[in-house]
């Protein structure tokens, strides 16, 4: 059969306008719903790991992840519940992590294969339906524990596990449509090559085989396709569906059906567009930062242990009469040197603090985070009634404070090891692992915080081209 009406040139010319409108459209795009994504089941796992619901793997960060795989599935005993769901978890947030991270969104390199595995690890969780009667092991036991957070008890928390979930099953349907999309063109560009490569040799040969039966075809394309293309994956069903297009009765209309899925689509503008719950984006931000609170309690006991094991070198003085006389104002305030590098001037730069006023700062910082962590409190209920634009001031200010607080508590860290004689090197207690994960909570916070001013700032942008009310 010859090429009617020049096919394969049509082919080829939509199939190179679909690669640039994906190139410019749908890719970029994808690449931030993910990005969304990731940062919407994150609404929900940091509640389920704060309530002590699930736990973190903590194995995760040592696993080496090369490629995509979905976590494991399958039914789940009643008293490994809490067990499997953590691990499941654990290893779906891994892989939106190295997605987001590591995977490149490009046409050669979003191959079949790997839309393959992205498709199956966005449908993992059945998000259309997150019901404890779900036909889904993960899915019902997600449901279940997420029920365990009650209305009433901690409204925040319910309100964010509300509006995510709705946001979650929005994203799933764009990034399946437009995984479609990508999974679409891919088939059509598979075939194309087919086309290209081997088709010219064997297109009269295919012919004679295809009118004694379709499988006669096939066998031929794969033996030809395995000494000719090695190391190219063969797809069976697209071979069979080449074989159609050309040889089969129908192939006119195949043709033009498969075509039909290179068209780019005009999309139209929404005219309800749903404006984000930004506070609720906001009250995540706080949430997150306020588990710096538990790191900052830490650092500052460990760093008053070495300060006491330094003035009992110097004096011999306990900790008690030292704070005493320190903070009753008997005694000179002790002043402190801390160097630090500035990344905006790329110099050392050195600042000095007077002690006293800082553990002081940090005190009042404890107490407040451990105050707003508590639904029933008088801070708790005065966030809560803050407007949006007080909420985001109150986390602009307290995350830029913690941001100092990081770099003083590194820099006195490393003032008592400077400072200490060597006898005591060993008895001074590191903090390292208390920066690590105060720096963790900034971050988090400031990922979301960033989140919400990114909302905002479309919205404005819409508004001014005259897309949003």
């Amino acid at each position: 059969m010859s090429d009617p009406e020049g096919f394969q040139a049509r082919l080829g010319a939509a199939i190179e306008a679909k690669r640039r409108f994906l190139d410019t459209n749908t890719l970029p795009q994808i690449k931030e719903s993910f990005r969304i994504y990731q940062s919407l089941f994150e609404n929900l796992y940091n509640i389920l790991l704060r309530k002590a619901l699930v736990q973190e793997d903590p194995y995760k960060y040592e696993q080496k992840i090369s490629e995509v795989v979905v976590p494991p599935k399958g039914d789940i005993l009643d008293s490994e519940k809490s067990e499997r769901l953590s691990q499941r978890l654990s290893a779906f947030h891994a892989q939106l992590e190295f997605l987001n991270t590591y995977y490149q969104f490009s046409l050669d390199f979003l191959n079949l294969q790997r839309l393959r595995r992205i498709i199956a690890l966005v449908q993992y969780i059945n998000w259309e339906h997150v019901t404890e009667n779900s036909l889904d092991a993960t899915t019902a036991v997600l449901a279940e524990t997420l029920g365990k957070i009650r209305p009433g008890s901690d409204n925040v928390s319910t309100s964010i596990i509300s509006s995510s979930l709705t946001q979650m099953q929005s994203h799933n349907r764009i990034i399946l449509s437009q995984l479609k999309e990508i999974f679409g063109f891919q088939r059509q560009a598979y075939k194309l090559m087919l086309r290209q490569k081997l088709l010219p040799s064997l297109h009269a040969s295919l012919e004679r085989l295809y009118t004694l039966g379709a499988d006669k075809a096939y066998e031929k394309v794969k033996s030809v396709f395995a000494s000719t293309m090695k190391g190219k994956p063969f797809y069976r069903d697209l071979v069979i569906e080449l074989l159609q297009e050309e040889f089969s009765a129908e192939a006119p209309a195949l043709r033009e059906r498969f075509l039909s899925v290179l068209a780019i689509r005009k999309e139209k503008p929404s005219e309800n567009r749903k404006k984000p719950d930004y506070r609720i984006i906001l009250m995540e931000a706080v949430r997150l930062m306020l588990s710096a609170g538990s790191h900052l309690k830490d650092a500052l006991r460990k760093i008053m242990t070495n300060q006491e094991l330094l003035e009992k070198s110097r004096r011999r003085w306990s900790l008690r009469s030292w704070l005493r006389k320190t903070f009753q104002g008997r005694e000179l305030r002790i002043t402190v040197e801390l160097r630090y590098f500035d990344s905006r001037t790329s110099t050392t730069q050195i600042e000095s603090i007077d002690l006293q006023k800082f553990v002081e700062g940090v005190r009042r910082k404890i107490s407040l985070f451990d105050a707003l962590s508590q639904p029933d409190s008088v801070s708790f209920a005065r966030l809560s009634e803050a407007s949006e634009h007080q909420v985001d001031g109150f986390l602009k200010k307290n995350l830029g404070e913690l941001q100092l607080l990081h770099r003083r508590l590194q820099g006195l860290s490393e003032y008592y090891r400077k400072e200490a004689a060597k006898e005591l090197q060993s008895q001074l207690k590191g903090i390292k692992i208390e920066l690590s994960g105060l720096k963790n909570s900034i971050v988090r916070a400031n990922r979301r915080r960033y989140e919400y001013v990114s909302s905002k700032e479309e919205e404005v942008r819409l508004q001014q081209l005259g897309v949003a009310d």
